[in-house]
């Protein structure tokens, strides 16, 4: 597992053996095309994908000394494409939804549009 910086956001690569919880009721496998209400505004974020991130679970880890469980979002192949998984990390206050960024943490409300495949 190595801990690296995707466009300015935190992000792992390698195989991780992941906790199958739900995030705020997502559960596991789901296809995420948007993480947030569709806001943006000055505390209010939204993360919308071109293509759907599938989520995968939460682990517990310590990049920087101290214990975080982050929530991890698989980067599709048609975005980035490795011999090692790539994950998209996110975090939670408990009631809301945060990302890691360079020099900043964007809070997103904590609902989700899922891709559903036509067929």
């Amino acid at each position: 597992m190595k801990f690296l910086t995707v466009d300015g956001s935190l992000a792992v690569m390698g195989q991780i053996e992941f906790d199958p919880k739900e995030f705020f009721g997502l559960p596991i496998g789901s296809m995420v095309k948007q993480i947030g209400d569709g806001r943006e505004t000055g505390s209010i974020r939204t993360d919308v994908f071109r293509e759907p991130f599938k989520y995968c679970g939460s682990f517990k880890a310590s990049p920087l000394g101290v214990e975080n469980e982050f929530f991890a979002f698989q980067v599709p192949d048609a975005i980035y494409e490795s011999k090692e998984p790539l994950y998209l990390l996110y975090g939670s206050t408990g009631c809301e939804v945060v990302r890691e960024t360079k020099g900043y943490y964007r809070f997103l409300k904590p609902q989700f549009k899922i891709h559903e495949p036509i067929f």
